[in-house]
């Protein structure tokens, strides 16, 4: 809808000025602050982060508004408070997800996946989320929706926000995020409370991105809110690229991975891992069958946390 309007918007500047009329400082200004934010939303595969419904489908119109826009300065989004925190250097780029549900229009294409992460490196795409099926009219299929079909931390299969197309039944109230800096990383650090009424737990994620390495470091906690002394079930997911084979070392402790690009990953847990099936569908249309590196294990009486890492070898 962004790269919609955006089009229009040019259109619209395109026709007063073969009539000579005077273009309104406002378009020029809407174009200039959606265009600037726009470009941010490609890896470095050039694909568009599959957040909140977005997919390829329209892929080659996406990049001729961005070359109509290439001369613009991206915004920089790594210290946003609310939407997509996105981080960018010359090798990869990183989406952070701590978008809060707060209005009804937008929350109709929203996603359950409440500090799920992508990761793109070198020319490819990493880590992802399932993507969303291209259907403007007729519905879509929930799945995709799903905490599950994104790459965070789920508690007991229960989706964090319980979206419907008219109302939301269930969202998180509270979704704090913390930015620091030093020579060497930039450290996310974000929470949310979408489990607090029905688990007692406040979901945690902090990310330590290295500035000169590509690796990024990763420390999930789930936090009692409250006593709660039931046993719960949680699943950290990590969803791998098309791209991407992968396999389970014998400490199951350790991912290695192989792009198409022959770029080699190793992913490495303090929990025990599993490699189960998935499947993703990022240009909109056809349903690919990807793996996925999942962390299960209970929680108990206390705070639980799980470390884990991407590291390029």
């Amino acid at each position: 809808y962004q790269a919609e309007f955006i089009n229009q918007l040019h259109e619209i500047k395109n026709i007063l000025l073969y009539f000579n009329f005077k273009i309104p400082k406002e378009i020029d200004f809407q174009l200039y602050n959606m265009s600037a934010a726009f470009n941010n939303f490609f890896h470095k595969d050039n694909s568009i982060a599959l957040f909140n419904g977005s997919n390829n489908a329209n892929y080659f119109q996406y990049k001729k508004i961005d070359q109509q826009i290439n001369d613009l300065k991206p915004k920089k989004l790594d210290k946003v408070k609310n939407g997509l925190c996105i981080y960018n250097d010359k090798n990869k780029k990183i989406f952070f997800d701590i978008v809060r549900p707060t209005n009804k229009q937008i929350n109709q294409n929203l996603h359950s996946g409440t500090l799920s992460f992508e990761l793109s490196c070198l020319g490819e795409k990493i880590v992802t989320n399932c993507g969303s099926m291209e259907k403007r009219h007729g519905k879509k299929p929930e799945y995709f929706r799903y905490s599950a079909a994104h790459s965070t931390l789920i508690l007991n299969n229960t989706n964090i926000s319980e979206l419907s197309k008219n109302s939301y039944r269930r969202i998180p109230k509270k979704i704090s995020f913390d930015y620091i800096e030093n020579a060497n990383d930039v450290i996310w650090i974000a929470s949310h409370d979408g489990y607090h009424l029905n688990f007692s737990r406040i979901i945690k994620r902090k990310l330590k991105i290295s500035k000169n390495k590509n690796m990024i470091v990763g420390e999930d906690s789930i936090i009692l809110s409250k006593y709660n002394v039931k046993k719960i079930l949680y699943n950290i997911r990590f969803h791998l690229t098309p791209n991407c084979s992968s396999l389970l070392a014998n400490n199951k402790k350790s991912v290695l991975i192989k792009t198409s690009k022959n770029q080699s990953w190793v992913f490495n847990s303090t929990g025990i891992l599993s490699l189960e099936d998935s499947i993703c569908i990022k240009d909109g249309k056809k349903i690919e069958q990807i793996k996925q590196i999942v962390i299960t294990n209970y929680t108990d009486v206390s705070n639980k946390t799980e470390n884990w890492s991407f590291v390029k070898v």
